[in-house]
């Protein structure tokens, strides 16, 4: 065998001798949950077997998921028989609506008579692109009357951020409770 052969010969053997004593996980990508079909935690020849039987078929891609970190409701007293004179308003803080879907919002006046009313809004406090103060956006408002003083709304969360607001006009003064809960469906 020439010097040549032989060179060739132990580079061949060095090179097929690191192979095997590499790790398994070193020469494959990485592992992915939706290829392991019987959820063992090792994609092996089952798996590709499963597959190469569904090859060609086809039918609905929705997989069945169990998600654990939803977060939970949340609700919110935000005025408990806080009294409006007349010509007067009231804004409430800011609340924060992360990873919630709905909110729930029961709002009612007491003390209105005749044509008095409590008009409620709510406003969602948007990022203002250019950095600066953030941008307020009335997203729902409704009026409180003496006939209709009750309000019991469902409405999607306005933004990640917001805040509640009561007026009255020049003739009109009563009580208002307002109470929200949020939801992530």
């Amino acid at each position: 065998m020439s010097k040549r052969g032989l060179v060739i010969a132990a580079l061949s053997a060095l090179c097929l001798t690191m192979i095997l004593a590499a790790p398994t996980n070193s020469l494959v990508g990485y592992y992915d949950p939706w290829l392991d079909y019987d959820d063992n935690g090792d994609i092996d020849m089952k798996d590709v077997a499963a597959s190469a039987r569904a090859f060609g078929s086809f039918g609905d891609p929705t997989k069945n998921v169990n998600v654990t970190n939803w977060p939970v409701g949340e609700q919110v007293c935000v005025w408990w028989d806080e009294y409006l004179t007349t010509s007067d308003s009231l804004t409430s803080i800011e609340y924060k609506s992360y990873g919630f879907c709905r909110m729930h919002i029961l709002v009612r006046s007491f003390d209105l008579s005749g044509d008095e009313t409590i008009k409620l809004t709510i406003y969602g406090l948007m990022k203002n692109p250019t950095g600066l103060a953030r941008i307020m956006t009335e997203v729902y408002s409704t009026t409180l009357t003496a006939a209709t003083p009750l309000r019991d709304t469902t409405i999607f969360v306005p933004s990640e951020e917001f805040k509640f607001k009561a007026e009255t006009d020049f003739k009109s003064a009563g009580d208002i409770y307002l109470n929200f809960y949020l939801t992530w469906a």
